[in-house]
């Protein structure tokens, strides 16, 4: 199986690793010794995680109860591996995720219609009663159409891609801030690629600054709604109602220590992140966080004499909804160990069938490609 296949040919990549330790003393073959994780419990991990996380629009691991959830997931899988040493560690975090919202469309002598849609991060929220007003359809948020369409005291409609999948035109070309700048008292940005919400954690700002207007994500569909609406000239009346606290949360990282042999000073760090924003996550962060559990395993099979370095494995929180908030708590919490950090952070596991948007077809479609991504790098979060 494909997906087997990949997660297998990560395990491989690790184990390359083991250079990194006392090289005269390398331990035989881990599957002898049954200290190897297969690929149907890794995968068994990422479906479950995903299971937590949730599927549809309200989904994703980034505020409780699913953070509380999520950390005693891999803490208790840590345990039944034998891991008894793995431990949480408290963090305070700030959320940007709403009590409540809605946008409802009100047309004369019609039936109200609500948008299925999504606020975007550290965004304004309204008065409890909502706001209301008329669209203006701004296309791709370009300078120039701001010079065609007033948007003052109006709600902006601006088109947005994600480019390479997950880069937001509407905040890379400006367009929020033009629009909040020249009046408008929200802003809709309607996606031309999936029919679901997108965006792109820290946008339009990053915390703790606050964007001063909302923002909203739609689909396809009920783009090609609004913008024959906006475009139509009939009357109408958009409501929008957003109520988000961003209030203090508490939340937890996970965090397993290897001791070494004490030959070197040196320690290796492996981070990765578990929440995974406002979607389900299989591949942003859940297959990230499945893998590292089966590495963990590995490396504390091995016998303590053959590890010239101690080793901290750290499963963090607030990536994807803070900026890095776990990543910084963890660092100031451990400076003293980390001075002489080698860190790999592992990111975006990405397993499977490759998949693109057909602009022919307007729709995402699957390629013969296989798709391998899984990013290990010396992240700037730890330093």
């Amino acid at each position: 199986m494909v997906v087997e296949k990949r997660i297998a040919s990560f395990a491989a990549v690790l184990s390359l690793s083991v250079i990194l330790f006392a090289p005269g003393d390398r331990p035989a073959a881990s599957r002898a010794h049954g200290t190897e994780v297969s690929p149907q419990t890794i995968m068994s991990w990422v479906r479950e995680l995903c299971d937590i996380a949730g599927y549809g629009i309200h989904s994703g691991i980034q505020r409780q109860p699913k953070l509380d959830e999520a950390a005693n997931y891999i803490l208790k899988n840590l345990h039944r591996l034998g891991l008894r040493q793995a431990k949480m560690e408290p963090i305070t975090a700030q959320s940007p995720y709403p009590k409540h919202f809605e946008i409802t469309i009100q047309v004369p002598g019609g039936q109200n219609r609500t948008i299925t849609c999504f606020p975007l991060q550290w965004t304004a929220g309204t008065p409890p009663g909502g706001i209301t007003g008329r669209l203006a359809y701004v296309g791709d948020g370009s300078e120039s159409n701001f010079k065609l369409v007033d948007v003052k005291g109006r709600i902006a409609l601006l088109d947005e891609k994600m480019m390479r999948g997950y880069a937001p035109t509407g905040r890379s070309n400006g367009a929020v801030f033009t629009a909040q700048k020249k009046g408008a008292i929200a802003i809709i940005r309607a996606g031309l690629q999936l029919d679901s919400p997108q965006f792109q954690k820290n946008d339009p700002v990053t915390p703790p600054e606050i964007f001063p207007i909302p923002v909203f994500s739609i689909g396809k569909s009920e783009g090609d709604y609004l913008r024959n609406l906006a475009v139509s000239g009939a009357p109408h009346t958009v409501k929008i109602v957003l109520d988000v606290p961003h209030q203090t949360i508490t939340a937890s990282n996970v965090i397993l220590e290897l001791p070494g042999n004490g030959s070197m000073k040196e320690v290796i760090l492996v981070g990765t992140h578990y929440d995974t924003g406002m979607f389900t996550g299989a591949v942003d962060n859940n297959g990230s966080v499945a893998l590292m559990m089966a590495w963990a395993k590995y490396f504390a099979s091995k016998p303590r004499k053959s590890r010239n370095r101690d080793m901290i494995f750290a499963w963090l929180c607030g990536h994807d909804f803070d900026n890095n908030t776990g990543h910084y708590e963890f660092a100031k919490a451990h400076k003293d160990r980390l001075q002489n950090a080698i860190v790999w952070d592992v990111d975006h596991a990405a397993i499977g069938i490759k998949y693109v948007y057909d602009e022919v077809q307007g729709k995402i479609v699957p390629t013969s490609e296989d798709n391998e991504i899984y990013i290990i790098s010396n992240n700037y979060t730890f330093s």
